[in-house]
């Protein structure tokens, strides 16, 4: 796995289309992904903000640290059906040494994109 490293963290840039879809409704597409390894948990795709859809992402106040990759701000997520994902995605908009690939991008909890696409081919 190639990437860069910080500690127990490495990040893989992702070459093909990645996009995230709340049902059918797609509220985030790019080519421009990473994946966040970080020791033994589930690894993390981290989306570029600049494409993630309009308006799917509200500023929240909450706020949270990590050692590994520094301070996170958060975002609700207005999803497709109307309802909130509260604090649904986070970022670190000034991460620590060694991480700083992550520093425009937003990352989704599981809960909030019922799948993630790789390639261009939606049925996948």
């Amino acid at each position: 796995m190639s990437g860069s490293r910080s500690g127990a963290i490495v990040i893989e840039p992702v070459t093909e289309r990645v996009r995230g879809l709340a049902g059918a409704t797609v509220l985030v597409d790019t080519r421009n992904a990473v994946l966040l390894h970080e020791g033994s948990r589930v690894p993390v795709y981290y989306f570029p903000l600049k494409d993630v859809v309009d308006g799917v992402l509200v500023p929240t106040g909450h706020s949270s640290h990590c050692p590994l990759k520094g301070e996170a701000s958060y975002y609700s997520v207005r999803l497709p059906d109307g309802r909130i994902a509260q604090n649904g995605v986070w970022r670190y908009p000034h991460p620590v040494a060694g991480v700083e690939a992550i520093a425009d991008s937003v990352a989704f909890y599981p809960h909030v994109l019922d799948r993630i696409v790789r390639g261009d081919d939606l049925a996948a």
